[in-house]
């Protein structure tokens, strides 16, 4: 089933034949909430997407972009107390794998095969199964929950971060408080669409020269 929404209406097909090869495994599972679209639309949030071939930055740019071979840093928190880090590189067994630092520990999401992923906390296996919905706890507190929604995951930890991972793309929402103190190849998250190509200095760059300038 598929449902567009845009400013023109509401369009529904319902039980549409899917006639065309899907590559490496089924269509992703993408899924946003009432509230995640009400404040998305009246430009509350941002989000940054990438791919193996672009990326959607925050503030709403389109470029083309190819990772290099080293751990690109994507997005990340660069305020007094950084609250969390997300790298990504190419991933053999998909297009993409990705790691995520927060609250002092680190989620590595590694593509097993083209429709699974394995994934490590801190280097132990952290596995969710599909359909379930899995919190992390460091002693009382809960560091992140992480769920996975037929091979999609969705690690999510509101007052901070949410990662959607499927091994074909990354999906970045940094929470609104992260504006104006982001660093990464999604940019700077300041409201402008025109000075998001910057370094780790804040030296403009080229689109081509981004993804080795943020590599960790």
């Amino acid at each position: 089933d598929v449902k567009l929404e845009t400013d023109k209406g509401v369009s529904d097909f319902k039980d549409m034949p899917v006639n065309v090869p899907v590559l490496d495994g089924p269509l992703s599972n993408l899924r946003v909430d009432s509230q995640s679209l009400w404040l998305a639309r009246n430009n509350l949030i941002d989000w940054c997407k990438l791919t193996d071939s672009n990326m959607r930055m925050l503030d709403n740019v389109t470029i083309p972009y190819s990772l290099d071979s080293c751990w690109s840093l994507i997005s990340s928190h660069c305020g007094p107390n950084p609250k969390y880090a997300v790298f990504a590189k190419p991933g053999g067994a998909a297009p993409l794998k990705v790691q995520v630092y927060m609250g002092g520990h680190k989620v590595e999401l590694t593509p097993s095969s083209p429709t699974s992923i394995s994934v490590k906390v801190n280097g132990s296996p952290f596995n969710v199964a599909d359909g379930e919905t899995k919190p992390f706890k460091s002693g009382a507190s809960e560091i992140f929950k992480l769920s996975n929604w037929g091979g999609t995951l969705l690690l999510v930890n509101p007052e901070v971060v949410i990662v959607n991972f499927d091994g074909n793309f990354v999906q970045v929402l940094p929470n609104v408080s992260t504006k104006g103190q982001h660093c990464g190849a999604c940019g700077n998250y300041d409201g402008n669409k025109f000075n998001n190509l910057r370094d780790r200095s804040g030296n403009t760059v080229t689109q081509a020269e981004l993804p080795t300038k943020w590599c960790k």
